[in-house]
């Protein structure tokens, strides 16, 4: 599972860095990211279902409700993901679904809120999207720019707020200042990450009902995995996480054999 690449073999006596880290990160847990994934994709039907139906009946009287009452759900789903990756990311230990359910127990309170927003701002930017394309006449350049705009900003903020939720206990509003400060500070490697995970979305959008067969092995993980792998290096050096976690929780401090 070294995606085409042979694999390295491992490093001992210390962390692999760059391709060798992807691979042995991709080769030891894809299994467990994949089962994750299930959990959380099921998590989100209910969400997906109801924006889909408020986009074909053009209503944002259903779809308020819907992205409310789906957020409710969606939160804790992204929470127990970006978990299970970050646990990966520092080589905690015990099995996914242990973490799983650990994650879960810990942060789901703290996922509702930001849930039912991030729900809201999507389900709202792909409302907008569907009334620029349904026209008789296709949106102008300036008017695609925004809306690509939009969507680019939002996933910026996604990208940068919800490893927090995960990994530290402090206010929404802590959270979001941190977020927009953690994207001044690395920019480019922010807005690299959200222009992925948009041309990702964008594909598989295109190529519908194609791509719809890959949702159950792909679903969210894969592209997850490979924007926070990239950014993992900038959150660890912005907010100390692997010191701090070592620090509160001994026993999830890995080891490397020499």
């Amino acid at each position: 599972m070294g995606l085409f690449f042979p694999s390295d073999p491992v490093i001992h006596g210390q962390r692999a860095t760059g391709l060798p880290r992807y691979q042995e990160l991709l080769e030891r847990d894809w299994k467990s990211f994949l089962f994750a994934d299930f959990v959380t994709l099921g998590l989100c039907i209910p969400y997906g279902l109801g924006v889909g139906y408020a986009l074909l009946s053009s209503s944002l009287l259903v779809l308020i409700p819907v992205c409310v009452v789906g957020g409710l759900l969606v939160g804790p789903a992204i929470s127990c993901m970006m978990d299970a990756l970050f646990r990966s990311y520092r080589d905690a230990p015990r099995g996914w679904w242990e973490n799983y359910c650990k994650g879960m127990k810990q942060n789901w309170k703290a996922s509702l809120l930001p849930g039912v927003v991030f729900s809201l701002a999507l389900g709202i930017e792909l409302f907008f999207g569907m009334v620029l394309f349904s026209g008789e006449r296709l949106p102008g350049i300036g008017t695609m720019a925004v809306f690509l705009a939009g969507l680019l900003i939002l996933l910026m903020l996604f990208t940068a707020f919800w490893p927090q939720v995960v990994l530290f206990e402090e206010s929404n509003l802590h959270r979001l200042q941190n977020a927009v400060l953690f994207c001044l500070k690395y920019g480019k490697h922010v807005l690299g990450a959200a222009a992925l995970q948009l041309a990702w979305w964008l594909l598989f959008v295109l190529f519908l009902p194609w791509t719809g067969f890959l949702v159950p092995f792909l679903g969210v993980w894969f592209i997850w995995f490979v924007c926070f792998f990239l950014l993992y290096n900038d959150f660890n050096a912005a907010y100390g996480i692997e010191e701090k976690i070592s620090q509160q929780f001994p026993e999830q401090t890995p080891r490397y054999d020499e």
